[in-house]
């Protein structure tokens, strides 16, 4: 199983078709920020001195780090706007590989 944070800047790259491994495309800015943010999360998480402020922070932390890869990932369709729906229920749709992890967190959420 992929972790969503140890490796959400990797995973948020898109796949070179000829050899699968992660492009070397920038990021956009939006997922770097929400990378950046996701890790200061974590960190107040491993800092909270209760287990409800720790699993909190812990949680908003996998927030952003799917918002990270929905930035990353996802292609606007031009189309109307969809219905509001949550970050566990699009993830799996624009990046597989985080499917244990979006309904272990929607799960809980």
């Amino acid at each position: 199983m992929i972790t969503l944070t140890s490796t959400v800047a990797t995973v948020c790259l898109p796949r070179a078709a000829s050899t699968g491994s992660p492009a070397r495309a920038p990021l956009p800015a939006a997922a770097r920020d929400l990378v950046a943010s996701a890790r200061r999360s974590l960190t107040e998480a491993v800092i909270a001195s209760t287990p409800c402020e720790r699993y909190a922070a812990a949680h908003l932390a996998a927030l952003r780090a799917a918002a990270a890869v929905l930035a990353a990932r996802s292609q606007p369709t031009g189309k109307r706007r969809r219905q509001v729906r949550s970050v566990w229920v699009v993830l799996p749709e624009v990046a597989i590989e985080f499917t244990e992890w979006a309904i272990f967190f929607a799960a809980s959420a």
